[in-house]
C-alpha cells in the first residue's frame, strides 16, 4: 500500500501539538542517507523547488519537473534528494506534501530511507508519536526493515516518552529476525528512565520508589545486553548512571562508573557530572572529592555544572563543609569559569548547614551584586533565616524577614518556623508573641505542627501558659493530628521548662498545684478519657506505667494518677513502672537512672508521699506500701496547695527520719531482710535522656 494512501491520512488526523521541549541529542544518526554524495547545490535546488503546500495542480507539475531537472545523474540520487528534503521539512504535513508531489511527478516508489526520513522529521519536530503511524504504513509494503530504521523508530518513541511502544517495536524486530545492537538498548534504557508512565501498582507510591523501579528495569536491559554479548558504550553507561542518580542509588552509580573504566571506556565530562550529582544528592562528599581528583588527573575539562555539583555535595554531607565549598568557588574564579545563581544557592546551603552565618550573608550579598536576584526564592530566604536563627542573631533574622516581604516574596511555614526558633534561641519570648499576634494571623498560611509546638513552648517559657493551651486547642479545632510532641510541648508549658530541669537536678525544689499545673492535669484527664493515655486504669489504681512517656508527660501522668488514688485509694501497695532495667547505668556506688524515673519519684515526694525504688530483674519501678498510702490520704490534700507552697523542703518529714523509718518498713515488708539497701548521693545532670542523679533511697533488686 502506498505511503500517501495510508500514512498521510493517519498523520494528518493526529494532533499537531509540538513537543519541541522534549527534543534532545540522542546519538541516532540523523543523516540516514549520509553515504550518498549529494551536492549542496542539488539539495538547495530541491529545497527551493518545494514552496508553499497549497499550490495549484499546474504549479505541482512545474515544481516536480524542477526537482527532476535538479538531479538527473541517477534515480537513486533523486530519491536521496527527496529524503533529504523530507528530513528538513518544517512540519510533518509539509514532509508528506513533498512525497505526494514527487510521486505525482513520476518519481519511483519511496524506499526504506524515505520512511526513515519521515520518522526523523517527526522526531525533529517533537512529534515522535507520529512515526508509529509511518511504521505501520511501512509494514504494509512487506519490505524488510533494517536495524537502523528500527533504531530510528525506537528513538522516536524515546522522544515521545512512549515506553510501551518502544518495547513493542523491540519485540517485533526480534520476531523479524533482526538483531538489536547497542543503539537499540541504549535508546530503550533512556526511554525507561524518561517515561512518565507509571504502572498502576505504583501510581500511589513515593517518587523514589518509582525511580527505583525504573532503575531496576534499566538494569534488566543492561544485563540482557551482556547476555547477548552486546558491548555497552559510554552513552549506555552514562544513561545508567543517570538512572542510578535519580533513584538515589549511589553505590550502583559508583559500580557502573567502575565497570565503564574496567572495559576500557573513557569517562567524559558528562559522566563525571552525572556521578558527582548522584554523590552530592547522597551526601557522599568524601567519595565526590576522590572522583573530582580522578577527573583532574585524567585531564577532563571541568565546567560550571561540575563545580556546582561539588559545592552541593559540601552542603549535603553528614558534616557540611562550608570551607571546602568556598574553596571550590575560588577555584572556579581562578579558572575564569562563569558562576551562576545555582553556585550561590549551593554556597548558601553549605554555609547555612555548617552554621557559617558569615558565609551565608557573603553568598547572599554576592548574589545581589551580580544581579542574580531573580533566582532568589522563598527557599533561599528561608535558608538565610535558618542560618541567622542557629547563629542566635535574631536581629539579622528579622531584617531578612522584612526584606523578604518588601521584595514581594511570600513567607511560608518554614519562614515562620525559623523566626520562632530564632526567638526561642535568643530567649526573646515577647518577640515570638508579637510575631504570632501581628504577623502570623495576617497571612494566608497554615502553620504546621513544628511551628505550633515551638510557639507553645515559647509561650510557656514566657509564663504565658494560657496562650500555650489556646494554641494547643486551636490545633484540635483545625483537625490537626496530635502527636507525642504535641502533648510534650503543652505539658512542658503547663509545668515550666526550667522547673522540670530543676526537679531533675535537685530533690529539694518547691512546687504546688497551681492553676497552671491544674490545667495540665485537666488536659491529661481529658485525653485519658479518649484513650490517648493508658498509664493507669480506674479499675486498678495500684499501678501506673510511665515508661513510654515524655518527661513532662511523666509528671502529669503521675499527678493525675495520684489524684485518682486520693479519691479512691486502692487496698494494695502502689507501683510505678518507669522503664526497663536496660536503661539503668548501674555503675558501682553511683547508679544512673533515667530522668523519667527521677521525675516520677520526685513528683510523688513533692506531694508528701513516701516512695522508694523496687527494681526487678526486668523493670525499674517505684513503690509505696499501702499503710503509707492510707496515712497520706488522711493528711491534708496536696492538690489544694496554693502557688509557692513548699511541698518539699529541707528538714521536711518527707525527707527526715520519720519517713526514713517508713522506708525501712517498706523494705522489710516488701522484700524481707537481707536485701541490699544502698544509699547514693544526688548529683547534677546535663543530659536529656539519662539522669546523672542518683537519688537517695534504697536500690532494691528482686526477682520478677
Amino acid at each position: 500500500m502506498a505511503l500517501t494512501a495510508l500514512a498521510s491520512a493517519h498523520l494528518l488526523s493526529i494532533g499537531s501539538t509540538s513537543r519541541s521541549g522534549l527534543l534532545r541529542r540522542d546519538g541516532i544518526d540523523d543523516s540516514f542517507d549520509g553515504h550518498c554524495a549529494l551536492s549542496q547545490t542539488g539539495i538547495r535546488r530541491a529545497r527551493q523547488s518545494f514552496g508553499e503546500a497549497d499550490r495549484k495542480p499546474r504549479d505541482v507539475r512545474i515544481r516536480a519537473q524542477a526537482l527532476s531537472d535538479a538531479a538527473q545523474k541517477s534515480e537513486y540520487r533523486n530519491i536521496a534528494q527527496i529524503n533529504e528534503a523530507i528530513r528538513k521539512a518544517e512540519s510533518v504535513p509539509a514532509a508528506l506534501k513533498i512525497l505526494e508531489e514527487t510521486k505525482a511527478a513520476g518519481v519511483h516508489t519511496p524506499n526504506e530511507a524515505t520512511y526513515a526520513s519521515l520518522m526523523l522529521a517527526c522526531r525533529k519536530l517533537g512529534q515522535g508519536e507520529r512515526a508509529l503511524t509511518i511504521y505501520e504504513a511501512m509494514k504494509q509494503t512487506k519490505e524488510p526493515i533494517s536495524i537502523r530504521t528500527y533504531n530510528t523508530l525506537i528513538s522516536c518513541c524515546q522522544q515521545a516518552l512512549r515506553m510501551d511502544d518502544a518495547f513493542r517495536v523491540k519485540k517485533e524486530l526480534e520476531e523479524a529476525g533482526v538483531k538489536p545492537d547497542v543503539v537499540t538498548y541504549t535508546s530503550l534504557i533512556d526511554t525507561v528512565i524518561r517515561s512518565t508512565r507509571i504502572p498502576p501498582a505504583q501510581r500511589f507510591c513515593d517518587k523514589s520508589i518509582v525511580e527505583t523501579c525504573r532503575l531496576e528495569k534499566a538494569l534488566q536491559l543492561y544485563k540482557e545486553m551482556q547476555t547477548l554479548s552486546i558491548t555497552p558504550d559510554s552513552k549506555t553507561y552514562n544513561t545508567l548512571i543517570q538512572a542510578a542518580g535519580e533513584a538515589k542509588a549511589t553505590e550502583k552509580a559508583l559500580e557502573l562508573y567502575q565497570s565503564l573504566t574496567k572495559v576500557g571506556l573513557s569517562a567524559n565530562s558528562f559522566t563525571f557530572d552525572l556521578l558527582l550529582k548522584c554523590l552530592g544528592s547522597g551526601g557522599r562528599l568524601k567519595v565526590a572529592l576522590q572522583v573530582y581528583n580522578e577527573a583532574r588527573a585524567a585531564g577532563i575539562t571541568l565546567y560550571t555544572s561540575t563545580y556546582n555539583f561539588l559545592i552541593g555535595a559540601c552542603a549535603t554531607a553528614p558534616q557540611p563543609n562550608a570551607e571546602r565549598a568556598w574553596a571550590f568557588y575560588e577555584e572556579m574564579k581562578s579558572k575564569n569559569l562563569k558562576v551562576n545563581a545555582l553556585t550561590f544557592i549551593n554556597l548558601i546551603s553549605a554555609s547555612s548547614k555548617a552554621a557559617d552565618n558569615a558565609g551565608v550573608m557573603k553568598a547572599f550579598q554576592l548574589m545581589k551584586e551580580l544581579d542574580y536576584t531573580k533566582s532568589i526564592t522563598t527557599t533561599t530566604y528561608n535558608q538565610i533565616l535558618e542560618s541567622a536563627s542557629i547563629a542566635n542573631t535574631l536581629e539579622d533574622a528579622l531584617k531578612i524577614y522584612y526584606e523578604m516581604k518588601k521584595a514581594g516574596y511570600k513567607p511560608n511555614v518554614s519562614t515562620y518556623s525559623s523566626l520562632i526558633s530564632a526567638c526561642i534561641r535568643n530567649k526573646d519570648f515577647k518577640q515570638a508573641q508579637t510575631l504570632e499576634e501581628e504577623e502570623f494571623k495576617n497571612v494566608d498560611v497554615s502553620l504546621n505542627q513544628s511551628v505550633l509546638h515551638s510557639l507553645i513552648r515559647a509561650y510557656g517559657d514566657a509564663d504565658k501558659w494560657e496562650d500555650s493551651v489556646r494554641i494547643f486547642r486551636d490545633m484540635i479545632k483545625k483537625g490537626m493530628p496530635l502527636t507525642e510532641e504535641s502533648f510534650a510541648s503543652v505539658f512542658e508549658a503547663c509545668f515550666g521548662r526550667e522547673q522540670i530541669s530543676a526537679m531533675v537536678a535537685s530533690e529539694n525544689k518547691k512546687f504546688g498545684i497551681t492553676p497552671r499545673i491544674e490545667a495540665g492535669i485537666q488536659l491529661y484527664e481529658e485525653f485519658a478519657l479518649k484513650k490517648q493515655f493508658t498509664n493507669f486504669s480506674s479499675t486498678n489504681l495500684s499501678r501506673c506505667d510511665v515508661k513510654t512517656m515524655s518527661l513532662p508527660g511523666t509528671i502529669f501522668a503521675v499527678l493525675a494518677w495520684l489524684k485518682a488514688v486520693r479519691a479512691n485509694p486502692p487496698a494494695a501497695d502502689l507501683i510505678v513502672v518507669t522503664g526497663t532495667i536496660n536503661e539503668l547505668d548501674n555503675t558501682p556506688g553511683k547508679p544512673k537512672y533515667p530522668k523519667r524515673h527521677t521525675l516520677a519519684m520526685r513528683t510523688m515526694r513533692a506531694l508528701r508521699l513516701p516512695v522508694m525504688r523496687l527494681n526487678t530483674l526486668a523493670m525499674l519501678t517505684l513503690t509505696t506500701n499501702n499503710d503509707a498510702v492510707q496515712r497520706w490520704v488522711r493528711n491534708a490534700d496536696p492538690f489544694s496547695a496554693s502557688e509557692g507552697t513548699a511541698a518539699v523542703e529541707e528538714g521536711d518529714p518527707a525527707n527526715g527520719s520519720e519517713e526514713a523509718e517508713e522506708e525501712g518498713k517498706i523494705t522489710q515488708e516488701t522484700v524481707g531482710e537481707g536485701e541490699a539497701n544502698e544509699e547514693t548521693t544526688p548529683t547534677t545532670t546535663n543530659g536529656e535522656t539519662e539522669s546523672d542523679v542518683a537519688d537517695d533511697g534504697a536500690v532494691i533488686i528482686v526477682e520478677a
